[in-house]
């Protein structure tokens, strides 16, 4: 878009040229993506088609990501900015975890799957 080049159609998302100050609008609290393919912790996650993805929802203050295996990272990016230490599993981040993970799951009751993704997500 900021190339002004017709964008695909296999490609989703919205406009961050506002967020950019390019162009007028509001910056989202929330930012939700989704990834087909890379690494994550340095180990590959397969769906059960065999592709790569992962889900993130960020905050401010915190992102959550859930891999198509089910397992789930959480980073304080107050105290951890670099993104190297997951506290998913500790205790004092629960409540945040069902939080992040209650915005995962209305981003995606909200989200229609992409017609060019190979996977569903409800039988991951």
């Amino acid at each position: 878009e900021i190339a002004d080049i017709p964008v695909p159609l296999e490609y989703e998302g919205k406009s961050i040229l506002h967020a950019l100050g390019i162009t007028p609008g509001p910056v989202r609290e929330i930012v939700y993506s989704e990834v087909r393919g890379g690494w994550v912790n340095k180990r590959r996650r397969r769906g059960s088609d065999g592709a790569l993805f992962w889900q993130m929802v960020r905050t401010q203050e915190f992102k959550y990501v859930w891999l198509s295996n089910n397992e789930e990272i959480l980073y304080d990016l107050r105290k951890d900015p670099k993104e190297m230490t997951n506290v998913a599993e500790e205790k004092e981040y629960a409540e945040v975890m069902e939080r992040m993970r209650s915005l995962h799951q209305e981003w995606l009751q909200r989200t229609p799957v992409h017609p060019f993704a190979r996977y569903n997500l409800e039988n991951p």
